[in-house]
């Protein structure tokens, strides 16, 4: 019983089972969360490149459009949980 806890199911087919035929059919995998892991922080960082790549271009175009009297903008990023609540 202590691989049942191990693995976890993947697929079921129903079937209805005759007397040459397979009836019902459950397939457990070993689940990689590791490699789930990676994978997701590894889109975090990509995220996170292309945001800073996207805001040097915005403030660099802003710079160009601005008079050097004027103050360049400053950008303020706020993340907001599902309630609009800030994440801090």
């Amino acid at each position: 019983m202590r691989k049942a806890k191990e693995l976890e199911l993947q697929k079921f087919h129903d079937r209805e089972g005759a007397e040459y035929s397979a009836g019902p059919e459950r397939v457990y995998e070993r689940v990689d969360y590791g490699a789930k892991a990676s994978m997701l922080l590894a889109r975090i960082e990509s995220m996170e490149k292309s945001r800073a790549v996207l805001l040097a271009e915005i403030e660099r175009a802003a710079k160009a459009t601005h008079d050097d009297d004027d103050e360049p903008p400053q950008w303020v990023i706020s993340v907001v949980g599902p309630k609009g609540k800030p994440i801090l």
